[in-house]
């Protein structure tokens, strides 16, 4: 009876090993999969959160690049409108001022009010390019900026010249005046990614 119950007892401790290393094991590797699902919700977080911030930095960028292309696009139309009113203001201070000088060689009276407006109105077209140069050199590269610049300085001594009794300078200049404005539109465009023009410059008669 003692051996029977031996063997019993033997049978439940081998019955009751075998269940608690089955439950064990099962506790085991539920835990680890407990462990590796949270390791996996801290990595797909954690690329979550990289994911946004690598969205807001190129949000960020794409937005500072269109604003640094608006910039440009405007200053550069700015400098073009100042242009194109410095060139309509030279050439009205020629008419004037060639008109001036032929009427004084027939021994007409003088107009000097007339010099003197058409004069103020020039600087002052040459006044607001000279603005427009200094945000086009803020927003834009030195080639366009130092082209503005070129054509400002000869077309500010075009007038003086002009306006010191040469205003045959206008004719003689002419030339070179088309091919500054030629250079400045290539400029232009190749800051804003367009394709130059590169319009052959034709000889002016003189």
């Amino acid at each position: 009876m003692l051996e029977l119950w031996k063997f019993a007892f033997l049978a439940f401790c081998a019955g009751f090993g075998a269940y608690l290393g089955s439950y064990l094991k099962k506790k085991g590797e539920n835990l680890a999969t407990r462990e590796d699902i949270t390791d996996l919700v801290t990595q797909v977080r954690a690329v979550t959160t990289a994911t946004k911030e690598i969205e807001a930095k190129i949000s960020d960028a794409m937005w500072d690049r269109q604003k640094r292309w608006e910039l440009k696009r405007e200053g550069l139309l700015e400098a073009a409108r100042s242009v194109a009113i410095v060139k309509d203001r030279l050439s009205q201070v020629h008419a004037v001022y060639q008109t001036e000088k032929n009427a004084m060689k027939n021994g007409e009276p003088a107009r000097p009010e007339k010099q003197i407006e058409v004069f103020g109105n020039w600087n002052a077209a040459a006044d607001s390019l000279e603005q427009s140069t200094l945000l086009v050199g803020l927003v834009c590269g030195k080639e366009v900026t130092d082209v503005l610049m070129s054509f400002n300085l000869f077309t500010r001594t075009l007038s003086q010249k002009m306006a010191s009794g040469q205003p045959e300078a206008m004719i003689t200049s002419a030339k070179e005046l088309v091919n500054k404005m030629n250079a400045l539109q290539d400029a232009m465009r190749n800051e804003l990614g367009v394709e130059p023009l590169s319009i052959p410059s034709t000889p002016v008669a003189q």
